[in-house]
């Protein structure tokens, strides 16, 4: 991700659907840094 964001060091956040809102009524990014409990999916994206 350096690549992406490497002048500010930021990392992406992946939100829960039910945390969207909280995120967007700008509350505080801590309360969002815990594990995630359930498997992720990446899929491959084509041109």
């Amino acid at each position: 991700m350096a690549e992406i964001h490497h002048t500010k060091k930021r990392m992406p956040v992946i939100l829960k659907k039910e945390d969207e809102i909280l995120w967007l009524n700008g509350m505080d990014y801590n309360k969002f840094a815990f594990p995630y409990t359930t498997e992720l999916l990446a899929q491959a994206l084509s041109n």
